[in-house]
Protein backbone atom coordinates (compact mmCIF):
# COMPACT_ATOMS: atom_id res chain seq x y z
CA UNK A 1 0.00 0.00 0.00
CA UNK A 2 1.61 3.29 -0.97
CA UNK A 3 1.85 6.08 1.67
CA UNK A 4 1.96 9.54 -0.11
CA UNK A 5 5.10 11.23 0.20
CA UNK A 6 5.73 15.05 -0.04
CA UNK A 7 7.12 15.76 -3.35
CA UNK A 8 9.54 18.34 -1.75
CA UNK A 9 12.69 16.77 -0.08
CA UNK A 10 14.38 19.01 2.52
CA UNK A 11 18.70 18.91 2.07
CA UNK A 12 20.35 19.03 5.52
CA UNK A 13 23.25 20.81 3.95
CA UNK A 14 25.21 19.14 7.10
CA UNK A 15 25.11 15.82 6.69
CA UNK A 16 23.72 15.83 2.91
CA UNK A 17 20.56 14.21 4.24
CA UNK A 18 17.47 14.41 2.03
CA UNK A 19 14.32 14.52 4.17
CA UNK A 20 11.03 12.79 3.44
CA UNK A 21 7.43 13.51 5.05
CA UNK A 22 5.24 10.43 4.97
CA UNK A 23 1.70 11.63 4.94
CA UNK A 24 -0.40 8.32 5.15
CA UNK A 25 -3.48 10.23 5.13
CA UNK A 26 -4.02 10.14 1.86
CA UNK A 27 -4.03 6.54 1.93
CA UNK A 28 -6.09 6.70 5.17
CA UNK A 29 -8.70 8.67 3.74
CA UNK A 30 -9.25 6.69 0.95
CA UNK A 31 -9.98 3.56 2.78
CA UNK A 32 -11.44 5.86 4.83
CA UNK A 33 -13.96 6.90 2.34
CA UNK A 34 -14.58 3.42 1.23
CA UNK A 35 -15.55 1.86 4.88
CA UNK A 36 -18.10 4.98 5.20
CA UNK A 37 -19.53 4.25 1.69
CA UNK A 38 -19.69 0.20 2.53
CA UNK A 39 -21.76 1.33 5.52
CA UNK A 40 -24.47 3.74 4.42
CA UNK A 41 -26.01 1.16 2.09
CA UNK A 42 -26.04 -1.12 4.69
CA UNK A 43 -28.91 -1.51 7.70
CA UNK A 44 -26.63 -1.42 10.73
CA UNK A 45 -22.82 -2.03 11.16
CA UNK A 46 -23.57 -5.43 12.93
CA UNK A 47 -20.76 -6.70 10.64
CA UNK A 48 -18.31 -5.07 12.55
CA UNK A 49 -20.02 -5.83 16.48
CA UNK A 50 -17.30 -8.20 18.69
CA UNK A 51 -15.05 -8.01 15.43
CA UNK A 52 -11.61 -8.59 16.96
CA UNK A 53 -8.37 -8.70 14.99
CA UNK A 54 -6.23 -10.15 17.64
CA UNK A 55 -5.63 -13.19 19.72
CA UNK A 56 -5.52 -15.33 16.54
CA UNK A 57 -8.96 -14.33 15.86
CA UNK A 58 -9.70 -14.69 12.22
CA UNK A 59 -12.37 -12.60 10.96
CA UNK A 60 -14.49 -12.85 7.49
CA UNK A 61 -11.85 -11.01 5.53
CA UNK A 62 -14.50 -11.29 2.65
CA UNK A 63 -16.93 -8.49 4.18
CA UNK A 64 -15.00 -5.55 2.35
CA UNK A 65 -16.00 -3.09 5.84
CA UNK A 66 -14.02 -5.39 7.62
CA UNK A 67 -11.38 -5.26 5.46
CA UNK A 68 -11.20 -1.69 5.66
CA UNK A 69 -11.82 -1.12 9.06
CA UNK A 70 -8.34 -3.60 9.53
CA UNK A 71 -6.69 -1.33 7.00
CA UNK A 72 -7.53 2.05 9.06
CA UNK A 73 -6.62 0.45 12.31
CA UNK A 74 -3.16 -1.43 11.50
CA UNK A 75 -1.84 0.09 8.21
CA UNK A 76 -0.02 3.26 9.73
CA UNK A 77 2.06 1.12 12.38
CA UNK A 78 2.40 -2.00 9.95
CA UNK A 79 3.44 0.34 6.94
CA UNK A 80 6.04 1.54 9.57
CA UNK A 81 7.47 -1.87 10.82
CA UNK A 82 7.43 -3.03 7.04
CA UNK A 83 10.21 0.20 6.45
CA UNK A 84 12.07 -1.12 9.44
CA UNK A 85 12.26 -4.36 8.51
CA UNK A 86 13.28 -3.71 4.37
CA UNK A 87 15.81 -1.30 5.53
CA UNK A 88 17.23 -3.73 7.94
CA UNK A 89 16.85 -6.66 5.22
CA UNK A 90 19.31 -4.23 3.57
CA UNK A 91 21.84 -3.47 5.77
CA UNK A 92 22.26 -7.21 6.31
CA UNK A 93 22.29 -7.77 2.33
CA UNK A 94 25.66 -5.40 3.10
CA UNK A 95 26.93 -7.01 5.97
CA UNK A 96 26.90 -10.50 4.06
CA UNK A 97 28.10 -9.30 0.67
CA UNK A 98 25.39 -10.30 -1.58
CA UNK A 99 23.72 -8.28 -3.96
CA UNK A 100 20.13 -8.82 -5.51
CA UNK A 101 21.56 -8.71 -9.09
CA UNK A 102 18.70 -7.30 -11.25
CA UNK A 103 15.69 -8.32 -10.10
CA UNK A 104 14.22 -8.83 -6.46
CA UNK A 105 11.54 -11.90 -6.38
CA UNK A 106 9.98 -11.12 -3.71
CA UNK A 107 6.81 -14.00 -2.65
CA UNK A 108 4.39 -12.14 0.16
CA UNK A 109 2.66 -15.33 1.75
CA UNK A 110 -0.79 -13.80 3.12
CA UNK A 111 -0.12 -10.23 1.40
CA UNK A 112 -3.58 -8.43 2.28
CA UNK A 113 -3.34 -5.06 0.50
CA UNK A 114 -0.15 -6.07 -0.27
CA UNK A 115 1.02 -2.48 1.02
CA UNK A 116 4.44 -4.64 1.38
CA UNK A 117 4.90 -3.99 -1.98
CA UNK A 118 4.92 -0.28 -1.36
CA UNK A 119 7.44 0.27 1.06
CA UNK A 120 9.78 -2.44 -0.56
CA UNK A 121 9.47 -0.52 -3.72
CA UNK A 122 10.09 3.13 -1.57
CA UNK A 123 13.19 1.49 -0.20
CA UNK A 124 14.74 0.57 -3.62
CA UNK A 125 14.08 4.58 -4.93
CA UNK A 126 15.73 5.41 -1.90
CA UNK A 127 18.56 3.61 -2.37
CA UNK A 128 21.08 5.02 -5.80
CA UNK A 129 23.43 1.44 -5.70
CA UNK A 130 19.99 -0.76 -5.48
CA UNK A 131 18.64 -0.78 -9.05
CA UNK A 132 16.94 -4.21 -9.24
CA UNK A 133 13.04 -4.24 -10.76
CA UNK A 134 10.63 -5.68 -8.08
CA UNK A 135 8.76 -9.21 -9.21
CA UNK A 136 6.08 -9.33 -6.51
CA UNK A 137 4.67 -12.64 -5.99
CA UNK A 138 1.41 -11.69 -3.13
CA UNK A 139 -0.38 -14.91 -1.93
CA UNK A 140 -4.03 -14.41 -0.39
CA UNK A 141 -6.72 -16.78 0.27
CA UNK A 142 -8.96 -13.66 0.25
CA UNK A 143 -8.83 -10.89 -2.50
CA UNK A 144 -8.37 -7.49 -0.73
CA UNK A 145 -8.79 -3.95 -1.96
CA UNK A 146 -5.28 -2.69 -2.88
CA UNK A 147 -4.56 1.15 -2.20
CA UNK A 148 -0.93 0.79 -4.34
CA UNK A 149 0.42 1.72 -7.63
CA UNK A 150 3.15 -0.55 -9.59
CA UNK A 151 6.20 0.61 -10.95
CA UNK A 152 6.91 0.49 -14.32
CA UNK A 153 9.92 -1.12 -13.97
CA UNK A 154 8.68 -3.63 -11.30
CA UNK A 155 6.15 -6.92 -12.00
CA UNK A 156 3.55 -7.75 -9.64
CA UNK A 157 1.69 -10.85 -9.52
CA UNK A 158 -1.37 -11.24 -7.31
CA UNK A 159 -2.73 -14.67 -6.40
CA UNK A 160 -5.89 -15.65 -5.09
CA UNK A 161 -4.77 -19.14 -3.35
CA UNK A 162 -3.31 -20.89 -0.21
CA UNK A 163 0.15 -21.10 -0.38
CA UNK A 164 0.33 -24.95 -0.15
CA UNK A 165 -1.87 -25.06 -3.66
CA UNK A 166 0.25 -22.31 -5.00
CA UNK A 167 3.34 -24.20 -3.90
CA UNK A 168 2.31 -27.45 -4.98
CA UNK A 169 1.19 -25.67 -8.80
CA UNK A 170 3.86 -22.81 -9.00
CA UNK A 171 7.08 -24.75 -7.90
CA UNK A 172 9.57 -23.11 -9.87
CA UNK A 173 8.16 -19.77 -9.21
CA UNK A 174 8.69 -20.75 -5.61
CA UNK A 175 12.00 -21.79 -5.95
CA UNK A 176 13.19 -18.01 -8.02
CA UNK A 177 12.52 -16.15 -4.37
CA UNK A 178 15.02 -14.12 -2.70
CA UNK A 179 12.95 -12.89 -0.22
CA UNK A 180 9.89 -14.74 1.30
CA UNK A 181 8.06 -13.02 3.83
CA UNK A 182 5.34 -14.04 6.14
CA UNK A 183 3.53 -10.44 6.77
CA UNK A 184 1.56 -10.78 10.43
CA UNK A 185 -0.08 -14.13 8.36
CA UNK A 186 1.98 -16.91 10.08
CA UNK A 187 -0.59 -16.72 12.72
CA UNK A 188 -3.48 -17.06 10.86
CA UNK A 189 -2.39 -20.87 10.28
CA UNK A 190 -3.74 -23.68 11.85
CA UNK A 191 -1.30 -26.39 13.19
CA UNK A 192 -2.75 -28.97 10.84
CA UNK A 193 -2.16 -26.40 7.44
CA UNK A 194 1.18 -26.01 9.05
CA UNK A 195 2.37 -28.84 8.77
CA UNK A 196 1.33 -29.24 5.55
CA UNK A 197 2.68 -26.00 4.64
CA UNK A 198 6.34 -28.15 5.75
CA UNK A 199 5.50 -31.50 4.24
CA UNK A 200 5.16 -29.26 0.93
CA UNK A 201 9.16 -29.27 0.76
CA UNK A 202 8.91 -33.11 0.48
CA UNK A 203 6.80 -33.01 -2.29
CA UNK A 204 9.20 -30.81 -4.68
CA UNK A 205 10.33 -32.07 -7.81
CA UNK A 206 13.58 -34.31 -7.54
CA UNK A 207 14.66 -32.61 -10.80
CA UNK A 208 13.72 -29.25 -9.45
CA UNK A 209 16.92 -27.29 -8.24
CA UNK A 210 16.93 -24.24 -6.45
CA UNK A 211 20.46 -22.28 -7.63
CA UNK A 212 20.10 -19.73 -5.15
CA UNK A 213 23.49 -18.65 -3.26
CA UNK A 214 21.03 -17.24 -0.76
CA UNK A 215 17.11 -15.94 0.34
CA UNK A 216 15.84 -14.02 3.27
CA UNK A 217 12.75 -15.35 5.16
CA UNK A 218 11.32 -13.01 6.93
CA UNK A 219 8.16 -13.10 9.79
CA UNK A 220 6.55 -10.52 11.39
CA UNK A 221 4.64 -11.59 14.25
CA UNK A 222 1.59 -10.99 16.37
CA UNK A 223 2.33 -9.67 19.58
CA UNK A 224 -0.66 -11.85 21.14
CA UNK A 225 1.12 -14.82 19.85
CA UNK A 226 4.68 -14.38 19.75
CA UNK A 227 6.18 -17.47 21.22
CA UNK A 228 4.05 -19.83 18.63
CA UNK A 229 4.76 -17.59 15.90
CA UNK A 230 8.19 -17.60 16.56
CA UNK A 231 8.27 -21.33 16.55
CA UNK A 232 6.81 -21.57 13.49
CA UNK A 233 9.20 -19.43 11.93
CA UNK A 234 12.07 -21.32 12.76
CA UNK A 235 10.17 -24.58 11.84
CA UNK A 236 9.89 -23.28 8.58
CA UNK A 237 13.11 -21.65 8.13
CA UNK A 238 14.63 -25.30 9.34
CA UNK A 239 12.43 -27.43 6.62
CA UNK A 240 13.79 -24.78 3.73
CA UNK A 241 17.80 -25.16 4.90
CA UNK A 242 17.15 -28.44 4.98
CA UNK A 243 15.45 -29.21 1.46
CA UNK A 244 18.22 -26.83 -0.48
CA UNK A 245 21.19 -27.40 2.19
CA UNK A 246 21.72 -24.17 3.48
CA UNK A 247 23.07 -22.56 6.46
CA UNK A 248 20.76 -20.06 8.69
CA UNK A 249 21.92 -17.06 10.16
CA UNK A 250 19.26 -15.18 12.24
CA UNK A 251 18.98 -11.75 13.24
CA UNK A 252 18.31 -11.49 16.58
CA UNK A 253 14.70 -11.48 17.24
CA UNK A 254 13.39 -7.58 17.40
CA UNK A 255 10.84 -6.33 19.59
CA UNK A 256 9.93 -2.75 19.00
CA UNK A 257 9.12 -1.86 22.82
CA UNK A 258 13.03 -2.92 23.25
CA UNK A 259 14.71 -0.58 20.26
CA UNK A 260 12.49 2.21 20.94
CA UNK A 261 12.70 4.44 23.59
CA UNK A 262 10.26 6.63 22.35
CA UNK A 263 7.03 4.61 21.40
CA UNK A 264 5.42 6.89 19.40
CA UNK A 265 6.27 6.58 15.64
CA UNK A 266 6.47 10.19 14.66
CA UNK A 267 9.15 10.70 17.02
CA UNK A 268 11.04 7.75 15.55
CA UNK A 269 12.97 8.68 12.03
CA UNK A 270 14.05 5.66 9.75
CA UNK A 271 17.41 6.13 7.69
CA UNK A 272 17.19 4.63 4.17
CA UNK A 273 20.44 4.98 2.80
CA UNK A 274 20.96 9.12 2.73
CA UNK A 275 17.14 9.59 3.08
CA UNK A 276 15.45 9.99 6.13
CA UNK A 277 11.47 9.18 6.55
CA UNK A 278 9.39 10.86 9.13
CA UNK A 279 6.06 10.01 9.63
CA UNK A 280 3.35 12.34 10.20
CA UNK A 281 0.58 12.13 12.97
CA UNK A 282 -2.43 10.22 12.34
CA UNK A 283 -4.53 12.11 10.55
CA UNK A 284 -7.26 13.52 13.20
CA UNK A 285 -9.77 14.16 11.29
CA UNK A 286 -10.20 10.35 10.28
CA UNK A 287 -9.74 9.15 13.60
CA UNK A 288 -12.22 11.55 14.52
CA UNK A 289 -14.35 9.54 12.13
CA UNK A 290 -13.23 6.33 13.18
CA UNK A 291 -14.22 6.54 16.79
CA UNK A 292 -17.95 8.14 15.88
CA UNK A 293 -19.21 5.62 12.98
CA UNK A 294 -21.93 4.45 15.18
CA UNK A 295 -23.46 7.62 13.43
CA UNK A 296 -23.72 5.48 10.37
CA UNK A 297 -25.41 2.76 12.03
CA UNK A 298 -29.41 3.33 10.81
CA UNK A 299 -30.36 1.06 14.08
CA UNK A 300 -28.61 3.98 16.18
CA UNK A 301 -31.55 6.40 16.49
CA UNK A 302 -30.48 9.98 17.98
CA UNK A 303 -27.81 8.42 19.53
CA UNK A 304 -29.61 5.03 20.88
CA UNK A 305 -28.62 1.92 19.85
CA UNK A 306 -30.97 -0.40 18.75
CA UNK A 307 -29.45 -3.21 17.16
CA UNK A 308 -30.21 -6.67 18.20
CA UNK A 309 -27.32 -6.90 21.15
CA UNK A 310 -27.74 -3.91 23.36
CA UNK A 311 -25.67 -1.05 22.92
CA UNK A 312 -23.42 -3.33 20.93
CA UNK A 313 -22.33 -0.40 18.37
CA UNK A 314 -20.82 1.49 21.57
CA UNK A 315 -18.71 -1.93 22.60
CA UNK A 316 -17.85 -2.05 18.98
CA UNK A 317 -13.83 -2.79 18.32
CA UNK A 318 -14.76 0.64 16.12
CA UNK A 319 -14.47 2.85 18.82
CA UNK A 320 -10.52 1.74 19.60
CA UNK A 321 -7.89 4.12 18.42
CA UNK A 322 -5.55 2.56 15.47
CA UNK A 323 -2.40 1.50 16.25
CA UNK A 324 -0.21 4.93 16.34
CA UNK A 325 2.79 3.45 18.22
CA UNK A 326 5.49 0.59 18.59
CA UNK A 327 3.90 -1.48 20.61
CA UNK A 328 3.29 -4.12 17.67
CA UNK A 329 6.69 -4.32 16.07
CA UNK A 330 7.87 -7.97 16.41
CA UNK A 331 9.96 -9.31 13.69
CA UNK A 332 12.75 -11.63 12.70
CA UNK A 333 15.19 -11.99 9.61
CA UNK A 334 16.77 -15.44 8.42
CA UNK A 335 19.70 -15.18 6.26
CA UNK A 336 20.42 -18.57 4.67
CA UNK A 337 23.32 -19.17 2.48
CA UNK A 338 24.85 -22.03 0.66
CA UNK A 339 27.45 -23.79 2.82
CA UNK A 340 30.94 -23.57 2.01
Amino acid sequence: MQSKVNNKLTSNVQNSELIHKVNTGYVLSKIKDKLINELEHRESIECLHGLKYNEKHLPDYTDKAVQYLYLLRYFYAYSYEFFMIFNRMITLSRKYKVTFDNTINFLSIGCGAAYDYSVLKTIRDSIPELKSSIVYRGIDCVTWDKFISISDKDTFEFYHDDINNWMQNNQKLFLESDVIFFPKSITELSEDYFISLLNNFDKMHIDLQRSKDFVFIIGSFRNESIKDDRDHFCEYVKKFAEAFNYKIDYDGFRDGNNILTDKRIPNNDIKVGNTVYKYSEYDKAILHELTGLKNYCNKCVSGVCQCAVPNACDDAIVFKHPITNTSRIYYWIAYLHKKG
